[in-house]
């Protein structure tokens, strides 16, 4: 029959496929499934889509899917019954049942995003196993913003004016999976007063939200409540409150909030410390203010465990960190008594470029081409290749002049390296050398 096509879609023939998935066999019912898809959308008539709501919810997997399939072919609407069955589905705790149900959702689209649907997938979104939550995270986006957004606000704020805790974590899970197209102003507004919210797990929910939905969510009364939870009791609410900056970026890089990252980047916490690398890394030259900068200069002095994220923050921020202050400190760091210490001071180098050219740290780069410990060589190297001839001082020349003869090849390949990066048109940069006087760089390279 379904080789007829739509041509077999006569009531006598309809009224006969309706009485053959209502047949206890499932051969017959597989059969029949098929039959109309055949017949296509001209099959979508009310007894039709009424079996199929019924065999949606059919304990066999394969019926299942073949449903699903002529479903979503059949481009079938969100009847009562359908929706209904769909929500059952989605309460179940059985992995199979779940996945069948979310095929179901994606197959009739967004006009089954009824409110009942849309907690029943929230729901899911904290299931304990990571496929089923990945389905939910899916099928919700594919959904997207135009059919949640009815569902999310009203139970939003109903959730929040009753005290309701466990509705309120789903809604925010359903917002985090939704992204940014949730970010209306009344959403927003409804996620600001969250953020202060006496239950620690909701204002954590909700600054991973506010996370989630990016630079859209930047408006004063939420940076205003981010800032107040940077600073918050509970370290897990700190942590995703800094993930909630960097998601922001550029625009969440307010002088209230830089000056909380610069206490918080002077904490003992070294796992704090880090957190507060990474946000910034995220802000870039918008965390450079005065502020900043200058907590930043007196860490670097310290020389310890806190120079070492100081280093990374400089590093992120890039040329608009070179203020003296920073570069002394940064020249000290290099000729640091601790090997463990010059790695991390000769990796901010090429992210500041030629305004780290001072002459503390050119005096301090013959030392580090010759490191052989934690890639201080390569840091080096790749300095010198942003900045050019810039490098070539008396005491790097004589240095990659020792290195070409130098019995580890390691060694000889930094002077190769060196050389060619130092190389400029008709550039004799070997002049000051009485062995090389007149020399090119070329010259030097086939001294090897």
């Amino acid at each position: 029959m379904w080789l007829m096509g739509a041509s077999a879609a006569a009531p006598e023939f309809v009224s006969t496929l309706t009485r053959l998935l209502q047949f206890d066999d499932v051969p017959v019912q597989e059969s029949a499934l098929w039959a109309v898809w055949g017949l296509g959308r001209s099959a979508a008539t009310p007894e039709i889509l009424s079996s199929l709501a019924r065999l949606l919810g059919h304990e066999r997997a394969p019926v299942r899917r073949s449903v699903t399939s002529v479903m979503k072919h059949l481009a079938v609407p969100a009847t009562q019954e359908i929706v209904s069955v769909l929500a059952r589905m989605l309460d179940r705790d059985d992995t199979s049942s779940l996945e069948s149900a979310v095929d179901g959702v994606s197959a009739v689209g967004p006009s089954v995003a009824t409110p009942e649907v849309i907690f029943s997938l929230a729901r899911l979104l904290a299931h304990n196993d990571a496929a089923v939550r990945q389905l939910a995270t899916d099928t919700v986006g594919h959904l997207g913003a135009a059919a949640t957004m009815p569902a999310i606000l009203p139970a939003l704020t109903r959730a929040n004016e009753h005290g309701d805790v466990p509705t309120l974590q789903l809604i925010l899970r359903l917002m985090v999976a939704v992204g940014p197209s949730v970010a209306t102003p009344e959403v927003l507004s409804s996620l600001a007063r969250l953020l202060a919210h006496n239950d620690a797990a909701v204002r954590q929910m909700a600054t991973d939200a506010v996370g989630r939905l990016g630079a859209g969510a930047a408006m004063p009364e939420i940076l205003s409540a981010i800032a107040r939870v940077l600073e918050d009791s509970v370290s897990d609410v700190r942590r995703s409150a800094l993930r909630a900056v960097s998601g922001m970026g550029a625009p969440a890089a307010t002088p209230q909030m830089l000056s909380i990252l610069a206490r918080l980047s002077e904490q003992d916490d070294a796992n704090l410390r880090q957190w507060v690398a990474a946000t910034v890394q995220q802000l870039g030259s918008a965390a450079a203010t005065p502020e900043v900068l200058s907590i930043l200069a007196r860490l670097l002095r310290q020389g310890d465990l806190q120079s070492q994220s100081a280093l990374c923050i400089v590093g992120h921020i890039g040329a608009s960190a070179a203020t003296p202050e920073i570069l002394a400190s940064l020249a000290h760091l290099l000729n640091h008594g601790k090997r463990s210490v010059r790695p991390s001071a000769a990796a901010v180098l090429p992210m500041l470029g030629p305004t780290a050219i001072t002459p503390e740290i050119l005096s301090a780069l013959p030392t580090l081409l010759e490191e052989d410990v934690g890639g201080v060589a390569g840091s080096a190297l790749q300095w010198i290749r942003g900045i050019g001839a810039l490098a070539a001082t008396p005491g790097v020349l004589t240095t990659v002049r020792r290195l070409l003869v130098d019995r580890q090849q390691s060694r000889r390949l930094v002077a190769a390296d060196a050389i060619a990066s130092l190389h400029a048109d008709d550039l004799r940069v070997f002049e000051r050398s009485e062995e090389l006087v007149g020399r090119k760089v070329e010259d030097l390279a086939r001294l090897r």
